[in-house]
């Protein structure tokens, strides 16, 4: 049972295509999945998003580099602190 048709029948969805509801869906208490489609990105879209990702990932590491020496001073002030 498909709450929607597709015209022409196939998987691809291109410009042309037409949806119908479908009239003889009547099922009450039937579960129904309805798919998303999902547009194909271009390359310029592409490219921005794996821009953005890497930016992300170089400040991640920046930050990174930034919290290692503080961390390594508050382990070495503990271990003075400790009794011998």
């Amino acid at each position: 049972m498909r709450v929607l048709n597709k015209e022409p029948k196939g998987r691809d969805v291109n410009d042309g295509d037409v949806f119908h509801v479908n009239q003889g869906f009547s099922e009450k208490l039937y579960r129904i999945k309805i798919n998303s489609i999902q547009m194909k990105e271009t390359e310029e879209e592409n490219k921005k998003t794996n821009d953005q990702v890497r930016m992300l990932l170089l400040f991640g590491m920046q930050g990174r580099h930034q919290r290692l020496p503080a961390l390594l001073r508050l382990c070495r002030l503990h271990c003075s602190l400790l009794p011998a």
